[in-house]
C-alpha cells in the first residue's frame, strides 16, 4: 500500500515540474429539507493539473464521451486525496484562463489507490 502512495506523490511531482496549476471548480448539492430543494454551491480546490495530448483510448471511456471530449487532462491525485473530493462529470477545471467541463473521469488506481485522476474535458 505505502507503495502505491509513494507512486502518487512521484506522479504529482511530474506533474506539478512538468504541468500547469490549475484548479478543480467541484459542485456539490445539500437537500435543505424546509424549502424542499437541492441547492448547489461551489467549492474550489486548488490543484496541479497537467494538460497533455494524449491519446484518448476508447477502453477507457465509453464513446459518447469520448465524442463530446475535445482535450484529456491528467491530475494529481494528491491534492484531491488531501481535500477529500473525488472530481465527477459536474466538475469544472481552469488552467490559466480556460475553463474546462469534465465529462468523464477515472482514476488511475491500482490496489484502490488513485495515483492520477485522467479526464476526458471539453470547453
Amino acid at each position: 500500500m505505502t507503495f502505491y502512495l509513494d507512486m502518487r506523490d512521484v506522479a504529482s511531482g511530474m506533474l506539478t515540474q512538468f504541468g500547469q496549476s490549475g484548479t478543480l471548480r467541484s459542485t456539490s448539492s445539500v437537500y435543505d429539507p424546509d424549502t424542499g430543494e437541492a441547492v448547489l454551491t461551489d467549492t474550489d480546490t486548488v490543484v496541479h493539473v497537467a494538460v497533455l495530448p494524449l491519446p484518448r483510448e476508447y477502453s477507457d471511456f465509453s464513446e459518447n464521451l469520448v465524442a463530446m471530449s475535445k482535450n484529456l487532462i491528467l491530475m494529481s491525485a494528491n491534492e484531491l486525496a488531501a481535500a477529500g473530493i473525488d472530481p465527477s462529470a459536474n466538475d469544472k477545471v481552469l488552467v490559466g484562463t480556460a475553463v474546462y467541463d469534465i465529462t468523464g473521469t477515472k482514476p488511475i488506481a491500482p490496489a484502490g489507490v488513485p495515483v492520477v485522476h485522467k479526464m476526458l474535458v471539453k470547453n
